[in-house]
């Protein structure tokens, strides 16, 4: 079979803090087939880097401005690149040139005909330079991770959103759905629509250094979150009745922001409620061990409908008891997480957990199950299905 390169547009930056999308671009990179590899991040505006500092050098996102000229990476044998958007592009083609000039560069002796194409990203820019320079590759593969256009606030960026991913779908040889929900819409549109669940990285947990990041408050009941600390997300009345129902508690929170005051007031309010920044994944095992309960306290609208979180499986693979909202994937682990149906019933839940903790090794288990060296497997085999369909 002929070697292709990658190319792997990305809606979270390459960086320490791996998601689902990192993690299935890594697992391809290791396939006999594979060549060279590009991880694209996504586009840096020099203005914003101006007007938002804060914002823009924070992690995760301050890994897109690392990147800016390409740089090889030391996990895959090729390079990780953030485009440049310089100022006034769309009204001058002579900028225009020289941001995609940068870009150019890197993928100057890249054979679209011989190149997998990975798109988590559906924004014009990259739906723009999929057309124009990589419409006819071996195969195109759309990681559809979340349903983005609940990410936005106002509709016509929301509509652009839904209409480039419509056309990923569309124009794709395979779909990976996160959820059921976003499988039965893709099936509608392109029958080569699976859905793909999100998963553990079981083999980052064993790159762990045995260290422990830093401590925190120690004595009491430590009930931890680890993921985005969003409020579009996270019940943030759940969790303010769960703090001050219980102040002999501590309630941890350890991730990025999705914006710079996220949670903060809730923290002000509530002593016990603490906020911590991310750590890179390799320390997630360290971080969880320190839990004594792990928590999901999201809330029940479109925008976590459309996901599959994550955190699920590494709780698991830690072993922690789990108490979550009846959230998007909570069925599936129905046998291994305590689902609560109100605030009272999750605060019930937790204490239950603290006073009678059960034996962690059926969460482990399954929590390996749900590893992404078993999950893979399936995305491997839908790839090679495409290229020798391709190739008839």
């Amino acid at each position: 079979m002929n070697k292709y390169s990658l190319i792997n547009f990305g809606y979270n930056p390459w960086s320490d803090f791996w998601k689902r999308n990192q993690t299935i671009f890594y697992f391809l990179t290791k396939e006999n087939i594979i060549g060279q590899s590009y991880f694209i991040n996504t586009p840096v505006w020099p203005m914003d880097l101006i007007t938002n500092p804060k914002a823009e050098l924070a992690q995760p996102k301050v890994n897109n401005w690392k990147a800016m000229t390409g740089r090889k990476s030391n996990y895959f044998k090729g390079k990780i690149i953030t485009p440049v958007v310089l100022p006034m592009a769309a009204r001058n083609s002579c900028f225009k040139k020289v941001g995609d000039y940068i870009l150019e560069r890197n993928l100057i002796d890249i054979s679209s005909k011989n190149t997998i194409l990975l798109v988590n990203r559906p924004d014009s820019w990259t739906r723009s330079l999929v057309e124009r320079r990589f419409s006819d590759v071996a195969i195109k593969i759309f990681d559809w991770s979340d349903d983005f256009e609940q990410f936005t606030y106002d509709e016509a960026t929301r509509q652009s959103i839904r209409d480039n991913v419509q056309y990923h779908i569309a124009s794709s040889d395979i779909v990976l759905c996160v959820n059921d929900k976003l499988g039965e819409f893709a099936k509608k549109i392109n029958p080569n629509s699976q859905v793909v669940k999100n998963a553990t990285n079981y083999f980052t947990f064993e790159w762990a250094n045995p260290v422990r990041v830093r401590a925190f408050r120690t004595g009491r009941p430590l009930i931890g979150y680890m993921g985005w600390i969003n409020e579009l997300r996270l019940d943030e009345q759940l969790i303010e009745y769960l703090a001050k129902s219980r102040p002999e508690w501590d309630f941890v929170f350890v991730g990025p922001k999705s914006h710079e005051d996220a949670l903060a007031r809730l923290s002000a309010r509530c002593q016990n409620v603490h906020l911590r920044d991310p750590v890179p994944y390799s320390n997630i095992p360290w971080v969880l061990s320190q839990f004594d309960v792990c928590i999901l306290p999201n809330l029940l609208n479109k925008h976590t409908a459309g996901n599959d979180p994550i955190k699920y499986f590494d709780y698991l693979a830690s072993g922690k008891p789990i108490v979550s909202t009846d959230t998007a994937g909570a069925e599936y682990l129905a046998g291994y997480i305590e689902i609560a149906h109100d605030k009272q019933q999750f605060l019930d839940k937790i204490s239950d957990c603290l006073s009678h903790p059960k034996e962690g090794r059926e969460r482990v288990a399954f929590g390996r199950l749900n590893s992404w060296s078993n999950r893979f497997n399936e995305v491997r085999e839908l790839i090679y299905e495409a290229l020798a369909r391709n190739e008839r």
